[in-house]
This record gives C-alpha cells, sequence and structure tokens, in this order.
C-alpha cells in the first residue's frame, strides 16, 4: 500500500507540473510609466494560438499544449520574446513592453483587392447579428470607475515643483511634496458607480444608479457613465466621443473612407481565427474620422476587441475608447469591458502650484488626465420587458445610492481598489469637508435648472445685471424659496430698475409642488414690468442664459404691462408637457408713434387670455441628477411646440380673439455631408384686437448672430396677424476645408418668411405697418470657429436679403456678424 501511494503521488506531481505548464497568467505594463497595455497581442506556440489582454493588461492562458514560448506585440511598442525557460515552473508572470517611435506611414495604394477588405465587409455584413442594441432585449449590472491624474511619464520636469499634500486631514503643516511623489501616492479625483441597463428595441432604454461615490462629497453631485462618454455599440454607422460623431469604419461604404492593413493573424484555443486590422482614414478624405485597431473573430466575423481614437484630436479633449466583447452563452456578442482615457488639455496643472487653468499651452503645464473603466457582468439575453416599465427618465439614481455599505461594493469591484485609490478617497473626502465641497456641488446643480441656491432661498442670476435698448444697463433682485424652506410650496419675488427709462419693474409669485416629481405644479403670481411688443412664447423653448435670449439686447420699443396670472403645468402623456394658463393684462403704450398710421389705436387697453401651451417631444429621455433634477438629453425625433389662446371679455378683458402659434425643430444627421437643422414656425390670429398683440416677425438685425431668427430684418419692420417662417441652417463641419492647424467650421443658412394682416389697406402699408406677404428672403454663410479660446468659439457670418424686400440701399440688405459657439 504504501508502495502504491508513493507511485501515486509521484503520478499526480507530474500530472500537476504538466497541468502547470499548460497554465499561465500575467500582466502587461507600458516599461515606462506602468500603465496596463489591453489588447495585446499574445501567441504562445508555433501553431500561432493566442490572445489578448484585457483592459487591465491581465491575460490568462489554459493551453491544451505545453507552452513553448510567449511572442508579445503590440501596435506601437516594440515586439518582444519570452522564452520557455523564463515561464518554466511559473503561473504568472509580469511583462513591460517599450513604446517604438511608431507612425502609420503613407500607404502607397497598388493594383488589386485588399485583403483586409473581405473581412471588413464582412463584419459589416454581420452587424446587425452582432450587434446587442439589434436583440429584443437585455439587461446588465456594470461597475464603473474614473479617476483624474497627470500622466506621471511627462512629470520629471516637474520634480522640485509642489502641491499641497493632506494637511487638512490632519490639521498640521506639513513639508510640501514634490509633484512626483504626489501623483504616486495618489490621484487628484477618484468616482465610482453600480448601474443596472435595461434595454428593449428599438429604443426603450433606462440605467438605474443602484450605488455611487465621489471623492470630496458626501452626496455625488453626477454620475459618470460609459455611455456618457463613448457609444456602447462599435456598429453603428457613427461613434459618439464626448457627443461628437466620428464616421464607423464599419459602416457602410467605410471601404471606400478608410484605409484597412491586417496586422497579425492568430488563432484561440476554440480554432478561431483573429484577424489584427489597423484602420485610419484614407489620405485625401476629408470627414470625421477615427483610427486604430479591429480585432475581428472569424466566428461571425464579429469584433473582439476595439481601440479608436480621433484620427485629428480636437485640441481641448483628446480621447481614446477601448472596448472587449465576448461570446454570451454562445449565442450573442457582447461587450463585457470598456475603457476611456480622455486628455484635457483645457484644464491643465500649472508649475508652480496645483491650480487649474484653461488653455494653457506652456511647456510648464500638464494636462489632467481622466481614466474610466467599466465592467459589465449579469449579462441577460432576450428578458421579456414591457413597454410600460421604461420611463421618461434615462438614467435614475437609486434612494440610497450614495449610502451603500463594502460588502455592497465588493461584490461589483473587480478588484480591490488600490492603495492610490483608497488615499484619495481619505485626502480628498477630508478636503471636500474642510472647503464644504457638498454645498458648492449644490450649488452646481442647481445652477443648471438656471438659479443660484443661497441656503434656503434661489437666485436668478440674470435678474443682478441685464441689458436691452429701451432699458439700458438693467438691476435687479429676484429671489424664490427652494425645498430647504418647504418642499411643497415656493414663495419668490423680484424688483428692477432700468437707468435709462429710470422706472422701477417689480412682481410676486406663489407655487404650489403637487407631486413628488416636480411635474405638476401650480403658480399664482403678479408684476408690473416691460413687454417687447412681439412678447408671443412657447413652453420653455429658450433657456434662461441662451444665445436666442441675447436678442432682448436690441430691443428698443418695449411697453409697460401689469399682469395678474396663474398657471398650471404638468405632463398629461408620455413625451407631452403642458401649461394651462390665465392671464388678465393691463398695457399701456409707450411709443405711440409706432401706431401713429392707426387713428382709432388705444393707448391703454386690457385682455383676459384662458391658453394651453404645450411641448412634445417623442421618445425624450431626461437624466435624473442625484439631487433630483432633470436635464434633458434630447431626442432624435421632432420638437412640436403649439398654443391655443383664446381672449375673453371677463375681468375688464375688452376684445374677443383666437390665437394659434406652432412651432417645430428637427434635426437631420447625414453620413458624409454634416447635419441639417430645420425650424418652421407659425401663427394665426382671428378676432379684433389691438396692434400691440400681433406678430412682428422675428428680426434680429444686430451685430450677433442668433439662430431661428432673420439676420437682416430690422426689429418691428413687420406687422401680421398670420405668419409662416422657415428657418434653415446646413453644418458642414470641418468637411469642406481644414488644414492641420486650422479647421473652421463652414455653415450655410437660409430663411423665408410670409405674413399679412387682414386689418391694413394698401394705404395703411407704410414703414410703420407694413405686411411681408411677398415674401422675405434672405441667405448667409458662417464660417464658426475660426478662433477657439477654452470652450469659446469664435466665427463670422455674412447675411444677405434679397427678393421683393430688398432694400434701397445695397448695402442695408448686408449684415456682418459676429458669431459665438460652444466647442469641446
Amino acid at each position: 500500500m504504501l508502495k502504491k501511494t508513493i507511485i501515486f503521488i509521484i503520478l499526480i506531481s507530474q500530472a500537476f507540473c504538466t497541468y502547470s505548464q499548460n497554465k499561465l497568467s500575467g500582466r502587461i505594463t507600458d516599461a515606462k510609466g506602468g500603465e496596463a497595455l489591453a489588447f495585446v497581442n499574445i501567441i504562445y506556440n508555433s501553431s500561432n494560438q493566442g490572445t489578448t489582454s484585457d483592459l487591465d493588461g491581465y491575460f490568462h492562458i489554459n493551453s491544451k499544449e505545453k507552452i513553448e514560448f510567449l511572442k508579445i506585440s503590440y501596435l506601437g511598442y516594440q515586439a518582444k520574446t519570452v522564452s520557455q525557460n523564463e515561464i518554466t515552473k511559473k503561473s504568472y508572470i509580469e511583462i513591460s513592453l517599450d513604446q517604438d517611435a511608431y507612425q502609420l506611414d503613407e500607404v502607397t495604394i497598388l493594383p488589386g483587392i485588399n485583403p483586409a477588405h473581405r473581412i471588413i465587409n464582412a463584419v459589416i455584413e454581420n452587424s446587425d447579428k452582432n450587434n446587442p442594441e439589434k436583440m429584443r432585449s437585455f439587461s446588465y449590472i456594470s461597475y464603473n470607475k474614473m479617476y483624474f491624474t497627470i500622466d506621471t511619464r511627462d512629470i520629471e520636469r516637474f520634480s522640485k515643483d509642489t502641491v499641497p499634500t493632506d494637511s487638512v486631514a490632519n490639521d498640521t503643516i506639513k513639508p510640501k511634496k514634490t509633484m512626483m511623489e504626489f501623483f504616486d501616492e495618489q490621484h487628484l479625483f477618484i468616482t465610482e458607480s453600480v448601474a443596472e441597463r435595461k434595454f428593449k428595441y428599438p429604443d426603450n432604454n433606462q440605467e438605474d444608479v443602484l450605488a455611487h461615490k465621489m471623492s470630496g462629497l458626501k452626496t455625488p453631485a453626477f454620475t459618470l457613465l460609459t455611455s456618457q462618454f463613448q457609444s456602447f455599440s462599435f456598429y453603428k454607422d457613427f461613434i459618439n466621443l464626448l457627443d461628437k460623431k466620428y464616421l464607423s469604419p464599419i459602416s457602410k461604404g467605410s471601404t471606400n473612407k478608410y484605409f484597412f492593413l491586417i496586422e497579425d493573424t492568430m488563432y484561440n484555443e476554440a480554432a478561431d481565427t483573429i484577424f489584427i486590422i489597423s484602420y485610419r482614414p484614407l489620405k485625401g478624405k476629408n470627414f470625421e474620422g477615427l483610427q486604430g485597431v479591429l480585432h475581428v473573430n472569424s466566428h461571425g466575423y464579429a469584433i473582439q476587441n476595439v481601440n479608436a481614437k480621433p484620427y485629428e484630436p480636437t485640441g481641448a479633449f483628446n480621447i481614446n475608447i477601448q472596448q472587449k466583447y465576448d461570446l454570451i452563452d454562445s449565442v450573442q456578442w457582447f461587450p463585457v469591458q470598456l475603457n476611456t482615457d480622455l486628455v484635457m488639455n483645457i484644464l491643465q496643472i500649472g508649475e508652480n502650484s496645483a491650480a487649474v487653468t484653461t488653455g494653457g499651452t506652456s511647456s510648464n503645464y500638464l494636462p489632467l488626465v481622466g481614466i474610466g473603466k467599466s465592467y459589465i457582468s449579469d449579462i441577460s439575453l432576450n428578458p421579456d420587458y414591457k413597454r410600460r416599465e421604461f420611463s421618461q427618465i434615462g438614467v435614475v439614481v437609486s434612494d440610497g445610492a450614495a449610502k451603500k455599505d463594502s460588502v455592497f461594493w465588493s461584490t461589483y469591484r473587480k478588484d480591490t481598489l488600490t492603495a492610490k485609490d483608497k488615499r484619495t478617497y481619505k485626502v480628498i473626502d477630508s478636503i471636500g469637508k474642510e472647503a464644504n465641497l457638498d454645498r458648492a456641488m449644490d450649488v452646481v446643480d442647481i445652477i443648471a435648472a438656471g438659479y443660484i441656491p443661497i441656503k434656503f432661498v434661489n437666485l436668478d442670476p440674470t435678474s443682478l445685471l441685464w441689458y436691452n435698448q429701451y432699458e439700458g444697463y438693467r438691476t435687479g433682485l429676484s429671489l424664490a424659496t427652494n425645498h430647504k424652506m418647504l418642499k411643497w410650496m415656493s414663495i419668490g419675488g423680484y424688483v428692477g430698475y432700468g437707468f435709462r427709462d429710470k422706472a422701477l419693474k417689480y412682481g410676486g409669485s406663489l407655487e404650489f409642488i403637487l407631486d413628488k416629481k416636480a411635474t405638476t405644479r401650480l403658480k399664482l403670481g403678479y408684476k408690473q414690468d416691460l413687454e417687447f411688443s412681439d412678447e408671443h412664447h412657447f413652453y420653455n423653448d429658450i433657456a434662461r442664459i441662451s444665445l436666442q435670449s441675447t436678442r432682448d439686447f436690441f430691443l428698443s420699443e418695449m411697453d409697460s404691462i401689469q399682469l395678474f396670472y396663474g398657471s398650471f403645468k404638468f405632463s398629461a402623456l408620455r413625451y407631452l408637457q403642458a401649461d394651462l394658463r390665465f392671464d388678465y393684462q393691463n398695457k399701456n403704450i409707450i411709443n405711440p408713434d409706432r401706431y401713429s398710421f392707426h387713428e382709432a389705436f388705444p393707448l391703454h387697453y386690457c385682455t383676459s387670455e384662458v391658453g394651453l401651451y404645450v411641448r412634445y417631444a417623442y421618445k425624450e429621455k431626461f437624466l435624473q441628477t442625484p439631487k433630483g433634477n432633470l436635464l434633458s438629453m434630447g431626442t432624435k425625433h421632432p420638437v412640436i411646440y403649439a398654443n391655443i389662446i383664446k381672449g375673453i371679455e371677463y375681468l375688464d378683458g375688452e376684445y374677443d380673439y383666437l390665437k394659434l402659434e406652432a412651432k417645430i425643430s428637427k434635426k437631420f444627421a447625414f453620413r458624409h455631408i454634416g447635419d441639417s437643422y430645420l425650424t418652421l414656425s407659425g401663427a394665426y390670429l382671428d378676432g379684433h384686437i389691438p396692434y400691440g398683440e400681433m406678430y412682428y416677425g422675428t428680426g434680429s438685425y444686430s451685430w450677433l448672430n442668433i439662430d431661428n431668427s432673420f439676420n437682416t430684418m430690422r426689429i418691428n419692420e413687420f406687422i401680421s396677424d398670420r405668419f409662416a417662417s422657415v428657418y434653415f441652417r446646413h453644418d458642414f463641419g470641418s468637411l469642406l476645408f481644414k488644414t492641420p492647424k486650422w479647421q473652421p467650421k463652414i455653415v450655410i443658412v437660409s430663411a423665408a418668411g410670409w405674413g399679412d394682416n387682414t386689418r391694413i389697406t394698401n394705404s395703411d402699408n407704410t414703414d410703420f405697418a407694413k405686411t411681408m406677404n411677398k415674401g422675405y428672403f434672405e441667405s448667409g454663410i458662417q464660417l464658426n470657429q475660426i478662433l477657439k479660446m477654452s470652450f469659446n468659439g469664435f466665427g463670422l457670418g455674412v447675411y444677405y436679403r434679397y427678393g421683393p424686400y430688398s432694400r434701397t440701399k445695397e448695402i442695408e440688405n448686408w449684415a456682418f456678424k459676429l458669431n459665438l459657439t460652444f466647442v469641446l
């Protein structure tokens, strides 16, 4: 028995040794900075069998045959071979690669068929089958982690510079550390979240944030999810990176736009072929494209790994994404790991301090780098979901998401937090407590809604200082109580004073919040103020602070009003928002010369109105902030606005009339020629009504471009009781013209309008009472982002007025304007 036992142990030992030589794990990193390298090609025997590292640089080999060697290759790095002696008796190995001065050289396209095209075309043919967002439904849990730091490979030149340490945490003053020491020990900022996503074809989508935490804040002010930085699926025609669209290398016809090169080929244990194909835009092709590497698995010709970044960096932000797909249940290829590297050139750490600067280009500054990783688990294919299970809120923060314990987090974290991660939480949390960052982020959250919170009241920043040509500079104060005083009611009031008209304006309101989501509200109010003669509006169509609101700057004709109003806002249908209003108004005409053509025009009158104002945005989604505010994520469908307003002879109301007003706007995205924007608006007035309640066209003749307006039309130039307008804008981006250092955006614009006034005769049709029943036309061109500074782009626009209402002096048909845009 003893002999048998010894023989058995020997056999087991030999088997174990043989088995261990067929299994190997390891990690591949950058030799200089130590960063993990994702999707490194690893071939481990002469039959070209291989695997790739994951997003964290780890790899696992479980071979049926003895591992003979490791042949490591990665685009941009020097190849390396690890001999059998180096891995013998090892189950884990660390491998570092040195960067290579690798550039994609210009390639001469020779006659014949590019062999990579067959593979890429097969990927395109199978894209619907392999695209997870073409499935009937799915769900998954994602663990998301993102931290911000400095690229330590470029930090040596700052070794003598200092940054603050955790003196706040210990309430003692410690010597400042060098920048190298600081970032060796911790990150600047870290955030984590766990989210559950549910999807039902074609576009029912919802993410529930189950947990989130953020260094420096007890209650995170926002949640960073992978979907906010990159497209979840690489199979779309356009890939979104930071809200900018890039033509996908696997979109239809991509072989006419991109150059593809087979860099390598290997085989996995299932005998599938893995094609490693690099791609970049073809020389001479002008479009927003990507460059990177695709790993294509011959099993269904599906993408297994993706590496992508913009071919031409934007300057403000540079982004690089990586995606890893697995075959789930032997049925569906599905993303399981996603990575985002974000270089924020616009936010940089200075040489002599840790202060953040914007737009610094000195060699004494280093950009912030954001590293985001997402791990997808608990994937369920084709679960049975009903449409009613999906709400309009695309991202929902669950109650208690900021209070999850360590047991919950350890369940979803792929790895435990590193020493750097833990120190970042410790130090930044202490700084956040000392600096009261939670309160500061409360301010940021409510500013998104248009207000600044000051304890239990919200301040409207536009009330502090504003300008128009009638009042000149207007200063004042507008306050309303917030949820810290009463959750179910808000009391508001304002006062304003114009330095040119030397008049005081004021008002007050009482608002009742009737549901938990604050979508149903009843508001009663009063104001004594000024109003532009064409003050028709739609349901929340213009942001409080926006370029369209700057049209106020150029208004010179205003009337005095005393207004009593009641407003009941509610959501009638899934995508319909409504406002039922009653207005009683006393109006005094300040400049009677404006209507001198009509002798019977009253200089003072009263109106009573009942109106229904609606907004319908099909499939619009909202993001719920941790504080409960809803931010629109937009919709690809038209947005429709409509007003029905009835004037009644009630409470001294003197006029009986009906107003019908409507507006529709839509964005059209084209694959190769940019984006078009179309807005249609119109109104119809029936009944007797003073001229002060009619429509005056949307003229904006000034030095500043205002979209969806007539840039060559003078303000108050036309008067109508019915009108129709169309505004068209096509943005070519940089498709028509760009150089390596200068990439202005070219936009063509055109607008047309028609209006009539049944109360004006031909004899009345003067400069004070013109109709535009012959049609008003203008066109122009914009050269945007000629100059870019931080987040702002400055451009120029030229517009020309033509047709029946062109002016006698040719120069008066032209408008030359400054154009402001937001730049990423």
